[in-house]
């Protein structure tokens, strides 16, 4: 399959790019969602592999399979989706390596998330007497601030048990593991959770890593300029 025409010399060069990965900044309305598109086109008619394509929103997900929907079998051909989504799939497929013996429930709307953060202050005694002192704004804006740090901790891929190697404060560690815990009493796990659970399945079960590597080609992921 060729690229679609008015393409410009450098949008070209990467949908037809041939050589290991590539990597692109773009700036924001510079049209990257039909540049990935365009690769994911070309790709199809170059490789017998299934193309996994990788974006930031469902929107750019659905976007992408509008435009390739004039293929054959597209949905055989190519997985188009968010990251955590493609997390969420490998843990459907294989969570029962990492002891998932049925997919949990995912908390994944920010409300619900903020109610389980104030569960877990609360159960943090070095915490919780401040918290039930201060003003609504103060409590939340602190909810916030928690939510933000365990979001980062999941990001960076820090497992539990290593939470302790990356900060001297006893304090916050327990409210996460306050926190991990009211998850697990109701057999759940967060948004985030999808990234760092796959990450961890794929990087103790190699076999299971190589499997995903066999049967994907890796298109190329857009990084918004700033």
């Amino acid at each position: 399959m060729t690229p679609h025409i008015n393409l410009s010399p450098k949008q070209e060069k990467i949908v037809c790019a041939v050589n290991g990965a590539i990597y692109v900044k773009a700036s924001a309305g510079s049209g990257k969602t039909r540049i990935l598109t365009e690769r994911v086109r070309y790709l199809l008619g170059n490789t017998n592999k299934k193309i996994l394509a990788l974006t930031f929103t469902n929107k750019a997900g659905a976007e992408i399979k509008e435009r390739l929907s004039d293929i054959s079998e597209i949905e055989k051909r190519v997985f188009v989706g968010t990251f955590h989504g493609f997390c969420q799939s490998i843990l459907e497929n294989h969570g029962h390596l990492i002891g998932l013996t049925k997919m949990p429930h995912i908390f994944e709307e920010e409300a619900d998330r903020l109610e389980l953060i104030e569960q877990a202050i609360n159960q943090t005694p070095s915490y919780a007497g401040t918290y039930k002192t201060q003003s609504n704004k103060e409590q939340k804006n602190f909810r916030y601030r928690v939510l933000s740090y365990i979001s980062k901790v999941k990001r960076e891929l820090i497992a539990d048990n290593e939470l302790e190697q990356h900060t001297d404060d006893e304090n916050i560690v327990l409210l996460y593991q306050n926190y991990q815990d009211i998850l697990r009493t109701q057999n759940a796990i967060d948004f985030d959770d999808l990234l760092l659970l796959a990450y961890s399945l794929l990087i103790n079960y190699p076999k299971t890593a190589s499997l995903y590597r066999r049967s994907f080609f890796l298109s190329v992921l857009m990084k918004h300029k700033t």
